[in-house]
């Protein structure tokens, strides 16, 4: 056998069709079956089960294509080797879904083309969350994938953009497929990816509500989950990206008051044994040093440079009425060691013992907080603050921050403000914190502009007080500063000259914002991400030494009496 035989099998075992696959293989049908049998006469086994209606493998078949696979690996490998002139050549094979084909490829592939005019791209298309299984086995060199929640081994991934998770529904929807709130979808029928990123993520949302016995149909693709939403079959959960170019866009609605997933990290992977072909590995190489300056500036696609070493930094704006960069601060754990709430909560029950009966009231909400949602939880914990007057509070609020500054901060998170201030950025404080004492912290650090959670005082505290808006965390963030942006900012862009801080994964919208990034004690679920990222981690020395301790010192907080 040779390889030209062997590639004349592998298109075969593809296609299932000897017509399509001669097609692809440029030869005539009966040439084709020709080449097939010289294969199967030397290995005295029959490779296809063929009849009128289908091809199939046979168990021989099965066995004979993974040899195939690596064969023909190993031979464009030898190829490429063999190659003289410093250039590379080859053929790179690219898996992607059909939306990933029009919207994120075109740009990169272009550029690519221009880069290595000798190596030939094969590109294939299928679900999305099939991607991964394909690079496993070897069927391809390079897949457009979600990044997956945990670390894969022996995995390069490369981000390219960055788009939320959304629920979708149809336009006008039938009596049963109303949606209200987060409840709803344990009795909705829902939609969903048979597997993948997106589904394990609903699949935690749906524990997280107890929606144990829910109704879902399983699809293979977005594309398809997004065709059976749009005929009333169900919710759907899909990127919000797949929704924006879909032909379906006209009759669907993206639901509000949803609860909110992750956001779907899209990139371009490619194993490591994939990599050891020069043609693979020129690609991922290219795309680390060079796709920020080759694509088309109209689509600006998510690449974290921060993975990229020996990078270029980005022109600062020179322009006296544009900042030179920004850097975007969340507060909790991140400037303070704590979750200023507990803090400000231990401050006025310090002052006013009387009103640690708040608890009576907040205890029996506490075993229905995540069937009530931060938004109401939160709104039921600041019930200790019930009849205070506003300017009382104010005033409180003042006092917390000057007991609080400097010596109940991160030091070294403080000189990186002071130091950004300096060189000109833009800095934003950004907590789900109330504005109620962010408003005073951030004029005490010098901070050009805060954004906290809104709660609506009206010369005195009401019982549960009102929130204005939603619950500032995650992408309700983005909304609120988006303002701040360059003009031709638009959604999945990276700011220029950024930096972005947080200790929680919460803040992944605002943190994929940014070009580099700084976990400061991070969550476990934030350090797998910034791992693959290459984003640094800081621990500055924090008042406890162990969870225990620290979980000890928040219940005391949250009853006033923490020193």
């Amino acid at each position: 056998m040779n390889h030209h035989e062997i590639k004349n099998f592998l298109t075969v075992a593809e296609q299932l069709h000897f017509g399509r696959a001669s097609v692809l293989c440029n030869l005539s049908p009966s040439a084709l079956t020709r080449s097939i049998q010289r294969l199967e006469n030397e290995l005295d086994q029959e490779l296809f089960i063929r009849d009128k209606r289908q091809v199939q493998l046979t168990l021989a078949g099965e066995k004979f294509l993974r040899y195939a696979v690596k064969a023909m690996r190993d031979w464009q490998s030898v190829c490429e080797d063999l190659v003289d002139d410093g250039s590379v050549e080859g053929v790179v094979s690219i898996y992607a879904s059909v939306t990933a084909v029009y919207s994120v490829l075109p740009d990169l592939l272009e550029a690519y083309r221009d880069a290595y005019p000798k190596v030939r791209l094969s590109l294939r298309t299928g679900a999305a969350e099939d991607s991964l299984d394909k690079l496993f086995t070897g069927d391809i060199d390079m897949a457009v994938a979600a990044l997956p929640d945990r670390q894969l081994e022996r995995v390069d991934f490369i981000p390219l953009v960055t788009t939320r998770l959304v629920f979708v529904g149809p336009k006008n929807p039938l009596p049963d497929l109303r949606y209200n709130e987060p409840n709803d979808l344990k009795k909705l029928p829902l939609v969903l990816a048979r597997s993948g990123v997106s589904r394990s993520r609903v699949n935690q949302c749906l524990r997280e509500l107890g929606a144990h016995t829910a109704r879902i149909s399983e699809v293979s693709g977005n594309e398809a989950i997004l065709a059976m939403v749009r005929l009333g079959c169900g919710v759907g959960v899909v990127p919000e990206l797949v929704l924006e170019r879909s032909p379906f866009r006209q009759d669907l609605e993206v639901l509000e008051n949803t609860p909110v997933l992750d956001p779907y990290i899209v990139g371009l992977c490619s194993s490591q044994k994939s990599q050891a072909r020069a043609s693979v590995a020129a690609s991922g190489s290219w795309l680390k040093s060079d796709l920020q300056r080759n694509i088309n500036k109209s689509f600006r696609l998510r690449l974290l440079l921060a993975m990229c070493g020996n990078r270029e930094e980005n022109p600062r704006v020179t322009s006296t009425s544009s900042p030179t960069g920004y850097a975007l601060f969340d507060l909790d754990q991140t400037i303070v060691p704590w979750d200023t709430q507990l803090l400000f909560c231990n401050f006025i029950l310090k002052r006013q013992r009387i009103r640690t009966l708040y608890l009576l009231g907040f205890i029996p909400f506490s075993p229905f907080a995540k069937l009530l949602g931060p938004e109401t939880m939160k709104r039921v914990f600041l019930n200790y603050l019930a009849g205070m007057d506003g300017q009382v509070l104010d005033q409180y609020a003042r006092d917390f921050v000057d007991d609080l500054v400097p010596n109940g901060l991160y030091s070294e998170v403080v000189k990186i403000v002071e130091k950004h201030k300096a060189d000109g950025l833009l800095t934003i404080l950004n907590s789900a914190s109330p504005e109620i004492w962010v408003q005073h912290l951030s004029e005490k650090l010098g901070f050009d502009h805060y954004y906290g959670t809104q709660v609506v005082i009206n010369g005195r505290v009401s019982l549960f007080p009102d929130i204005q808006g939603k619950n500032n965390k995650g992408e309700v963030k983005i909304g609120r500063m988006r303002h701040h942006f360059p003009a031709d900012w638009a959604e999945g862009d990276v700011l220029p000259n950024s930096y972005g801080y947080s200790d929680s994964h919460a803040d992944l919208p605002m943190l994929m914002l940014c070009e580099r990034n700084v976990m400061v004690h991070p969550t476990d679920k934030l350090r797998e991400y910034g791992k693959r990222f290459g984003w640094l981690e800081i621990n500055p020395l924090r008042p406890t030494q162990s969870k225990w301790e620290f979980a000890v010192a928040c219940a005391k907080q949250a009853i006033g009496f923490y020193p």
